[in-house]
């Protein structure tokens, strides 16, 4: 479960490298403590429609 996190948490890097916006999803297998102050984390899928 936590190669996963680790997995989302370089997306968020590469896409502050490129600078551009990253939305990582805190469901399922991905902690909401371990994704915070990496990128924008919702908990529901739902909540991405806000930032669209």
């Amino acid at each position: 479960m936590e190669n996963v996190a680790k997995m989302l948490i370089h997306d968020a890097e590469v896409a502050e490298a490129l600078g551009i916006a990253c939305i990582l999803y805190a469901g399922g297998h991905n902690s909401l403590y371990l994704l915070s102050g990496k990128a924008v984390v919702v908990k529901k899928l739902n909540d991405m429609l806000s930032f669209i």
